[in-house]
């Protein structure tokens, strides 16, 4: 009996699969690809091991980062065809994108088709620069919790922008670290409110009214003259210490909107922050019966976004601007001592007391972008009757060519810098580079001071010609090099 059960109940279960509905039989698996690759130390076959690396694909959910084996290699597997972005990196080393050729550049994606195996996807990481220091108010009061970005500031479409590339909050010192820095010059900016004793007013209370704002190193409130800190590769720089200054008198913006069907709209005032998240912000309120409004706001880009109760918009952008003048040590007496800021009065007149005697540069811009800076020596007399204008900077236009039949490189794979060679004759931006067409042609605006302009291309090219010459010296706000 016991080999008849055997069977019957053997060929019972083969019954039931050959039976089974088309639906419950398993179906064949896709092809799946592969990417491997390897992270390496720059400028070495070192490989760095523990190294975090981020798989992202253009479609469909971010997968979980895998880490490097001992010789920096790594490999993702069971990858569907699509295109992906891929990251490398470790703290205390720079993050590093596949394809990128700077940090601030785009990645490049790696097409993966079904079952293909992508090798030799390398990376080489730099060790990351960091900047830390403290944030404190005028009276030495630090602030705790207060966001620090650290970045660069960039001008774009003649609006000096910050870009950030990595930020942090203070502990309870005030003090702050920012890590995993390229080589550069860099801005750092702290936003928050002031300490609550700097908050009280008049009558011992908190201002209910008052809002947080940013402030740039050393305490500057608006980006166009902050003062940049230079890291190599590997500095670890620190008393980068920013002075926590009150917002200063903010704009009063006003206006009316105008409703085709007469109803009473409600507006918006958004604000990116400029590079800053946390400083982003959205204001609300409603107009008067006639569309009238008025508003207090501080410096900065705005969007402006008017909607009915039909759902009908309108949308503007408006920039609120104040001009923010200083007085530094000037470079050529070494640039020892503090700078001193002022806001100029709606006449525009301004004043800076208590100043000590020696050689000062007077400088002022705003988010608009312009600039203008000015000599002054300070005796044992007051100085009076400066003049001071500013300028929205000089253009360059210019054009790369390569000499030689065969060129390994394409025209618009060139670099040109613009670099500030005194920094007394004009904002502290680090290093311009201006973009290039396919043809080679390259243009920047919003330049000033004399300028070294440096084209690259590799160590297998060199710059044979360049005219006028390699400094650049604008003075008549436009200069075209051909």
């Amino acid at each position: 009996m016991k080999p008849t059960l055997f069977f019957l109940v053997f060929a019972t279960a083969a019954l039931a699969r050959a039976q089974a509905p088309a639906r419950d039989q398993p179906r064949p698996t896709p092809e799946t690809a592969i990417i491997r690759g390897r992270v390496l130390v720059a400028g070495s076959d070192n490989g760095v091991r523990k190294a975090r690396v981020t798989l992202a694909p253009e479609t469909g959910a971010l997968r979980d980062p895998i880490y490097t084996d001992n010789e920096g290699r790594f490999e993702f597997t069971g990858l569907a065809a699509g295109r992906y972005g891929v990251w490398a990196w470790k703290s205390g080393w720079v993050e590093t994108k596949f394809g990128a050729r700077t940090y601030w550049d785009r990645h490049v994606s790696i097409a993966v088709t079904a079952g293909a195996i992508v090798e030799g996807v390398e990376f080489a990481l730099e060790r990351g620069a960091a900047i830390s220091g403290h944030v404190m108010d005028e009276d030495g009061e630090p602030l705790v919790s207060a966001t620090v970005e650290v970045g660069r500031a960039i001008m774009q479409n003649g609006r000096l922008l910050f870009i950030s590339a990595g930020g942090t909050t203070t502990d309870d010192l005030g003090e702050y670290r920012v890590g995993g820095l390229p080589a550069g010059a860099f801005v750092v900016a702290a936003f928050g409110f002031p300490p609550p004793s700097a908050r009280a007013s008049s009558g011992g209370q908190l201002d209910p009214m008052l809002r947080p704002h940013t402030v740039y190193y050393p305490q500057s409130l608006t980006v166009t003259q902050a003062t940049p800190v230079s890291l190599r590769t590997g500095d670890d720089i620190s008393s980068v210490d920013v002075t926590f200054v009150a917002s200063g008198p903010v704009a009063h913006v006003s206006g009316r909107v105008v409703d085709p069907q007469s109803q009473r709209p409600t507006i918006a005032f958004v604000s990116d922050g400029n590079g800053i998240p946390q400083a982003s912000m959205g204001l609300n309120m409603s107009a008067s019966p006639t569309g009238e409004f008025s508003v207090p706001l501080a410096p900065g880009e705005y969007t402006v976004v008017a909607q009915n109760d039909d759902g009908g918009v309108a949308m503007q952008r408006i920039t609120v601007g104040q001009e923010d003048i200083s007085l530094a040590p000037s470079e050529r007496s070494g640039g020892i001592g503090p700078t001193l800021q002022a806001s100029p009065r709606p006449d525009g007149k301004f004043d800076f007391t208590n100043v000590a005697p020696g050689d000062y540069l007077l400088q002022t811009g705003f988010p608009g972008g312009a600039y203008a800076s000015q000599y002054v020596t300070v005796a044992d007399a007051d100085v009076a009757g400066l003049s001071i204008r500013t300028s929205i900077g000089s253009t360059v236009r210019g054009r790369i060519t390569l000499d030689g039949a065969q060129s390994s490189i394409k025209v618009n794979e060139v670099k040109v810098y613009f670099i500030l060679t005194d920094l007394d004759l004009g904002p502290p931006p680090g290093n311009y580079r201006a973009k290039i067409d396919d043809e080679g042609n390259f243009e920047y605006v919003g330049l000033f001071g004399p300028l070294l302009l440096r084209p690259f291309s590799g160590s297998n090219w060199m710059v044979q010609l360049t005219r006028p010459r390699h400094l650049i010296e604008i003075r008549d706000y436009r200069a075209v090099i051909v």
